[in-house]
């Protein structure tokens, strides 16, 4: 259920706008944000964070660490609720990087931005509109 929930958070965005008001202007976050071309391990290796939108809570925050070996791992804290642990590998494809899971079937894609990724939704495209922004986890320590 809660990858569903997550899936439909990326997916349905727009749907979900009155969970966000965070009050930010559309695109304000994003400033200087370029994406980068042909990355490898050592171009984005670290951690990452940021609060998403979630569908039945206030956010998800999420902190994603990225080795340059090869695994991911990814905490996902629902906003007064579950906090998951999801472990795994990821490749690079392009400026794209895609985890999997070890444990559950939990793929995501990430585009690479100077000193940030993107998440992007299951068909591998940026979330447009009001809730744009909020999918963007900052880096906060280099790997």
């Amino acid at each position: 259920m809660r990858i569903l929930l997550f899936l439909s958070a990326l997916g349905l965005s727009a749907m979900l706008a009155g969970c966000a008001d965070k009050g930010k202007a559309n695109g304000s976050e994003t400033a200087g944000m370029e994406p980068v071309e042909n990355v490898k391990a050592s171009d984005f290796a670290g951690v990452y964070k940021g609060t998403i939108p979630a569908a039945d809570c206030p956010g998800i925050n999420v902190s994603l660490s990225i080795g340059r070996d090869g695994k991911f791992e990814r905490t996902e804290e629902y906003i007064g609720k579950d906090t998951f642990l999801i472990e795994g590998i990821y490749t690079i494809g392009g400026n794209v990087i895609t985890t999997v899971s070890n444990t559950v079937v939990d793929t995501v894609h990430y585009k690479v931005e100077n000193g940030a990724l993107r998440m992007l939704d299951s068909d591998r495209k940026e979330v447009t509109g009001i809730l744009a922004d909020d999918y963007l986890l900052k880096l906060i320590e280099k790997g």
